[in-house]
């Protein structure tokens, strides 16, 4: 059953910005100078779930393991994650530091891959799925990392002859990537390996771009997801991919659904990687570790805390530092109207599709077809 904590959080924007002075930094140490950091007045509910305005350049949000999901866990004593929580989170962030620019990035396992007995997704999976994709459009997501659980849904919208239009009415779809997902047949479309996004803002000095580039790799499964792709080994894929997109951007970031071991050997064994961002069902979350000049941070598994990474700059507009962080996504965070009112409007469309078919398939066939079934190789 949904949970719906509706919390009453009074947000007075008075406009008035002081320039602050910014700490000075090295390459390990604490905030890069940056000409711009603005105190504000901005009152919020709980103003400890936000970073100190220290001169950051830019802000990156992400998550994963949504599962067709945008709502919140569901958990009956302490419902935590969803699309609104999210959003409130970043569109406060955005008032309390308006000149920052915000990235939305999410690892992967964002569709669900729930089939029934005859390996179908169960028609109110793809409802929810497709709910996702269109969310994430309107809600303006950087990239997302297509991993083997997301593959089930979205071969269909590869097929190139549906590609097109997909991709006209869902844009998202543009910006799923990765580096070890190819298509085997020339009727698909495959996923582009990486993705560079330009930042600018006014904490960028002389009018400077950082070119953020994110590649995108997953675990290969046990057993094939998907006759139309081939999923391949992700530290061949790294190899072959990085050292092109390394020479293109500023700050590169590795979107990744792997085990802990085998990122740790990404960061270890590939130069040029920055920040290596990974999911893979964590269910408490993990500190963040350094391994050669490689930061890798950890999402929690359905997003039931988002992770947040402040990029500094130096003078000349160069990445200085990364600094890394998770925050609960529960009811203290701002509750976000505009979310609110698309996720609403998603569960509703998903229950009509799920109530229809559980109309269809009542009775000894239900019972065959019905129970909701996980992948096969997790």
């Amino acid at each position: 059953m949904r949970q719906r904590l509706h919390i009453l959080t009074v947000i007075i924007l008075l406009g008035v910005y002081v320039l602050n002075g910014c700490r000075s930094s090295g390459p390990t140490g604490s905030a890069a100078p940056s000409k711009g950091a603005k105190a504000t007045t901005v009152k919020v509910a709980h103003p400890e779930l936000f970073p100190e305005d220290d001169g950051y350049a830019c802000a990156l949000f992400y998550g994963a393991e949504i599962l067709g999901s945008l709502d919140d866990c569901g958990c009956p004593r302490h419902p935590e994650g969803g699309l609104i929580w999210r959003m409130g989170y970043a569109r406060t962030f955005a008032q309390l530091s308006p000149d920052v620019p915000i990235l939305q990035v999410d690892l992967g396992y964002f569709f669900s891959d729930r089939r029934d007995r005859q390996g179908r997704l169960y028609p109110y999976v793809e409802k929810g799925n497709e709910w996702v994709l269109r969310a994430y459009g309107e809600m303006n997501f950087t990239v997302a990392n297509l991993t083997a659980h997301d593959l089930p849904y979205a071969e269909r919208l590869l097929e190139r002859k549906t590609y097109e239009k997909a991709e006209k009415e869902m844009p998202m779809l543009t910006r799923l990537i990765s580096a070890n997902v190819r298509a085997r047949r020339r009727d698909y479309v495959s996923p582009p390996p990486f993705l560079i996004h330009h930042v600018i803002g006014r904490r960028l000095p002389n009018g400077a771009t950082l070119r953020i580039g994110f590649v995108g790799l997953t675990e290969p499964p046990e057993t094939s997801v998907s006759t139309a792709f081939t999923i391949g080994d992700p530290l061949t894929a790294a190899r072959r991919v990085i050292p092109k997109l390394r020479s293109q951007c500023d700050v590169l970031v590795v979107l990744a659904y792997l085990p802990p071991t085998t990122v740790e050997q990404l960061a270890r064994d590939i130069p040029g990687i920055d920040l290596i961002l990974d999911a893979y069902k964590f269910r408490k979350a993990r500190d963040a570790v350094r391994i050669n000049q490689t930061t890798i941070a950890y999402a929690r598994y359905q997003t039931r805390s988002l992770g947040e990474v402040l990029i500094y700059v130096d003078e000349r507009g160069r990445l200085a530092d990364l600094r890394t962080r998770m925050v609960r996504l529960d009811e203290a965070v701002p509750w976000d109207k505009e979310a609110e009112k698309l996720v609403d409007t998603a569960v509703e469309e998903i229950d009509l599709v799920k109530e229809e078919y559980i109309r269809k398939h009542r009775g000894p066939q239900a019972e065959e077809t019905s129970p909701l079934t996980p992948t096969p190789w997790k």
